[in-house]
């Protein structure tokens, strides 16, 4: 998709705002200045506060763009499976220096801060 889309800047970098891929709702377009949107055909995606600019995903890179949001939803899918099957881990306790204030344990809202205060390990099986 970047490089199909760098393609598409070195030919109309006149109407880009700057000479970079940038990202917008997951997908990645162009930042064009918005005088010259008509310069690249395309679904405007996003525009920025001022409205100087507009976020343009270039028809020739929707399929290629598709393909990616495709690719990475099952990929994270994917991920999201594997970590809620607690058999796809291993808990290893380590001896603890120094002792943990009961306090500090009940203000800890994220599990993996609170395995690493008292000194546990969470290790993916092979």
């Amino acid at each position: 998709v970047q490089a199909k889309l760098q393609k598409i800047l070195r030919g109309a970098p006149e109407a880009c705002n700057e000479a970079m891929v940038v990202e917008r709702n997951g997908r990645y377009c162009l930042p064009v200045r918005s005088e010259r949107r008509s310069q690249v055909p395309g679904l405007v995606l996003d525009r920025s506060g001022s409205g100087a600019t507009v976020f343009i995903e270039p028809l020739e890179a929707v399929p290629l763009n598709n393909a990616f949001v495709e690719a990475d939803s099952e990929y994270s899918q994917a991920v999201q499976a594997f970590l809620s099957d607690p058999k796809n881990f291993t808990l290893t306790m380590k001896a603890r220096v120094a002792p943990v204030p009961l306090a500090r344990l009940g203000s800890i809202r994220d599990p993996m801060t609170f395995l690493a205060l008292v000194n546990v390990t969470l290790v993916a099986n092979q």
